[in-house]
């Protein structure tokens, strides 16, 4: 018997099942993200402590004083072009390293394998056998993100004007919702078209097919067409990442971490939203794959 269409409450009880049931796999693949971001933390630290600990200054501003980490940073911009690239790299690495990751866990969602040897050889295969349909889909996707970009532009000067003329605080939430709100729908929906295009590789093993990106592309902007669910899930994921980094922000605002052990501090809660960030990538991901392919729930 075929499974009855799934609605968004389906969507999001499965989704966040599989992420429960699977949640050695999730924090796998966190552990690889937060390895990562460990790495290019200390890298830039050591580049910074290497040029700049001798620098009475610079402990001034570690300690949180603002205008001597602003004569620190204009005394060596090189820093900062130093620092940037060590983070580009660590982010390239880490974009492809995804491919394979997200390919593991879409293999694990659809097949649903039982222990963890063969969780394991599911994850790898599937990472393996998408990699690079994946690579494609992410070339699409970039290539797709240049509209989102002139959309930007746009919002922006619109925003700008209207924050010219604005004179009460109505003026300035409307002026910031038609900055920010158009180019946020348009990224939100090409990630999604993305997300869906790999759900159609991992679920049909295109894989090896000649143009399987493009066709798996085009078959995820039609189900987004046809399917309004799709994007009402979409933004539902999207907003629940930005609660939790608005939460983060909030809880920052007005309690100043210094030194050394504020630094630590500070890692450890961003990992710890970075956490809940991939727990909920991965329930939606869930979602997606029901949405796609409806069955018996775990």
């Amino acid at each position: 018997m075929t499974p009855p269409r799934a609605g968004l409450g389906t969507l999001l009880r499965v989704g966040g099942r599989a992420t429960w049931h699977y949640g050695g796999t999730v924090l796998a693949v966190y552990a690889v993200q937060a390895m990562l971001a460990i790495v290019a933390a200390v890298a830039c630290a050591n580049v910074l402590a290497v040029e700049l600990a001798r620098r009475p200054r610079f402990d001034q501003a570690v300690d949180g004083d603002l205008v001597a980490l602003v004569e620190v940073v204009r005394a060596a911009p090189h820093l900062v072009s130093a620092c940037a690239g060590i983070v580009l790299t660590v982010a390239l690495i880490w974009a492809v390293a995804s491919w394979f990751l997200h390919g593991g866990l879409l293999a694990v969602l659809l097949e649903r394998p039982e222990g963890r040897a063969a969780t394991a050889r599911t994850f790898g295969a599937g990472g393996a056998d998408t990699f690079l349909a994946f690579a494609r889909v992410g070339l699409l996707s970039a290539m797709a993100h240049v509209p989102v970009l002139s959309i930007a532009a746009a919002s922006l000067a619109a925003m700008a004007d209207r924050l010219e003329v604005a004179l009460t605080d109505g003026d300035l939430v409307i002026a910031l919702l038609v900055g920010a709100l158009p180019p946020l729908v348009a990224l939100v929906a090409v990630g999604l078209i993305a997300d869906y295009a790999r759900v159609e590789v991992a679920r049909r093993r295109l894989a090896g097919a000649p143009l399987a990106a493009f066709r798996s592309y085009v078959a995820a902007l039609g189900l987004l067409a046809r399917r309004p669910l799709a994007l009402l899930h979409g933004a539902l994921g999207s907003l629940a990442v930005l609660a939790i980094a608005s939460a983060y922000v909030g809880l920052a605002t007005g309690h100043a971490l210094l030194g050394a052990g504020g630094a630590v501090t500070l890692m450890i809660v961003r990992q710890g939203v970075a956490l809940a960030r991939l727990a909920i990538r991965a329930a939606m991901i869930g979602g997606q794959v029901e949405l796609t392919t409806p069955r018996q729930p775990l």
